[in-house]
């Protein structure tokens, strides 16, 4: 993991923090889970025209779908996931189990020296010290304070690169019936919201961000062609 602003809780990704907050590390921004990714060979996004596996977070959570209470906040989770994947066809996306590669902002990651590596967590979860709480959070978003605001600069092209890997050494890629439903229903979505902001201004956003989910990008090339 790349060494860490003043902003973030502490160099570990997963377990309790280790290091003591202060008013100088603390950011504000609302608490969120700790999580698991969990991923299916029938569940994909268009990301700019390419059918990549959606990103499906499992949070571990006391007393939430199956994972037991516990007093000193480490949760037995494990079980609950395995159950979780068998009954709705997923699986757990665990980078030191599958050989996968993370990067992020331009850096490798790795798990910390004390971290335990066949967590999944130790490769794919951030912890920074929210004011009200741990928020946990991919290493595509980064916090940026300014002034009171807090920025989340995001790195797509890291998450693009490992659901590239994942369709590619954990699914073998992807069905091409698969690929054509999802191409279909997001194509279908494009349409929509597009005929949407024609009567409601407000949804112009929505439209473009629809729209280039399933347009692939132009090469400078192909601009180049289509200049001439």
């Amino acid at each position: 993991m790349a060494v860490p602003t003043k902003e973030q809780l502490s160099t570990t990704r997963v377990g309790k923090p280790r290091r003591s907050g202060t008013r100088a590390n603390v950011i504000r921004h609302v608490p969120t889970k700790d999580f698991v990714y969990l991923v299916s060979p029938s569940e994909i996004d268009m990301v700019a025209g390419e059918a990549l596996p959606r990103l499906v977070q499992f949070p571990i959570d006391g007393g939430l779908l199956g994972v037991p209470g516990s007093e000193d906040g480490e949760y037995t989770w494990r079980a609950a996931v395995a159950t979780m994947c068998e009954r709705q066809g997923r699986i757990l996306v665990d980078p030191h189990e599958q050989g996968l590669t993370l990067a992020a902002f331009g850096k490798e990651i790795t798990p910390d020296p004390d971290d335990d590596p066949t967590d999944p967590r130790s490769w794919y979860v951030c912890r920074y010290r929210g004011h009200k709480g741990i928020i946990h959070m991919p290493p595509w978003c980064k916090p940026r304070v300014i002034g009171s605001r807090v920025v989340w600069d995001k790195d797509p092209a890291g998450r693009i690169d490992f659901q590239r890997q994942i369709r590619d050494k954990v699914f073998g890629g992807i069905d091409v019936e698969i690929e054509k439903i999802a191409r279909l229903e997001a194509e279908q979505l494009a349409v929509q919201t597009e005929a949407e902001a024609k009567h409601r201004p407000t949804q112009a956003r929505n439209a473009e961000v629809t729209r280039a989910a399933v347009t692939r990008p132009t090469t400078s090339k192909e601009a180049g062609k289509r200049r001439k």
